[in-house]
């Protein structure tokens, strides 16, 4: 069945355990992979030549945008396939994390990861250890630790059986910066269980580039841009009624006065985060600089309009005859 539809679930379009990660029926446009080596290079030549790095080839979404979860002490949490081995590349900004109602809206939990559960008893596969939190003993299967993007009480704390980390344990209270940038709720999006071991570092799994969601997300900005604020709104609500929480389709719809150009960039950041859209759809629009300075509060004050185009690599510069006419663009030296 080549036809183009939705899952019934979000996290059914991506890896996990089921997959549809692969060429699925909601992929319009993929990278193909599979699992001989000799056929997949690496999106980064220089890996492909670095034992240091592991010989990564293939789809290596998963990677990068997972916390380091090892460094929870005692908490029972190793490498697998499962979890993988966290490369701290990437975390969500609490602007983020927080323009979803995950009350309603089955992206957030079909995006993120926030709870780990054991799944050794040993510590590196070695040595066997007593893991205890608050003097109860952790079997396998078991909570580790949860992250939430709400702040707690001591209350709340004390009522969970495990580690919990509040939103202003990851994040400063008043900036909104990370504090300890090696734990926070990652991305469990292109989760690939699949794998033999936790450290291997590729996947078989296709890479998505352009899926049925962004299609709907197009048409609706394109509609909206025409004033054709009925044809838009029926794309809009015909994707968050199917991305919502089973019970919660009403409640997921918007109204014509909510429709704007911002919030269909809040929707397109809910749905295609980490596909690597968001620079490209920020910059198109010209909301790049305000956008970023509003929810990043890791990007100086400095940050401007020049950087929405990237530096002309020197070489290119100096392989190039007509110098006066070809330069560095503007803000780079």
């Amino acid at each position: 069945d080549n036809e183009l539809s939705f899952y019934d679930q979000f996290w059914e379009t991506f890896c996990h355990a089921t997959g549809n990660g692969q060429q699925n029926k909601e992929a319009i446009w993929w990278v193909n992979y599979n699992d001989n080596l000799d056929l997949m290079p690496s999106f980064e030549t220089y890996q492909m030549n670095s034992p240091s790095l592991g010989g990564r080839y293939g789809n290596q979404q998963f990677l990068f945008s997972c916390m380091a979860y090892w460094v929870v002490s005692g908490c029972g949490v190793w490498v697998t396939p499962d979890t993988h081995a966290p490369h701290v590349q990437c975390l969500p900004t609490l602007a983020f994390l927080q323009s979803f109602d995950e009350k309603i809206d089955s992206r957030y939990q079909g995006t993120f990861l926030d709870v780990f559960t054991v799944n050794s008893t040993k510590d590196n596969y070695s040595a066997e250890y007593g893991m205890t939190y608050a003097g109860r003993p952790l079997q396998i299967g078991d909570t580790a630790f949860l992250l939430t993007k709400y702040d707690l009480t001591a209350a709340e704390r004390a009522a969970h059986p495990y580690r919990v980390y509040g939103v202003y344990d990851m994040y400063d209270t008043l900036t909104h910066k990370p504090i300890a940038r090696d734990y926070f709720i990652g991305t469990n999006k292109f989760a690939d269980s699949t794998r033999a071991t936790g450290w291997e570092y590729y996947s078989d799994r296709d890479f998505v580039v352009f899926r049925l969601a962004e299609m709907y997300l197009i048409a609706a900005e394109a509609e909206m841009q025409l004033g054709h604020t009925a044809k838009a709104l029926g794309y809009i609500n015909t994707l968050r009624r199917q991305r919502a929480i089973k019970g919660h389709e009403a409640e997921m719809e918007i109204t014509a006065d909510q429709l704007t150009l911002d919030f269909i960039l809040d929707e397109r950041g809910r749905e295609l985060a980490m596909e690597q859209h968001r620079w490209f759809d920020l910059k198109r629009t010209g909301r790049l600089v305000e956008r970023i300075k509003a929810a990043n509060p890791d990007v100086p004050e400095n940050f401007d309009a020049h950087y929405e185009v990237r530096p002309i690599p020197q070489q290119e510069l100096d392989a190039i005859t007509n110098k006066a006419e070809f330069k560095q663009n503007v803000g780079y030296n």
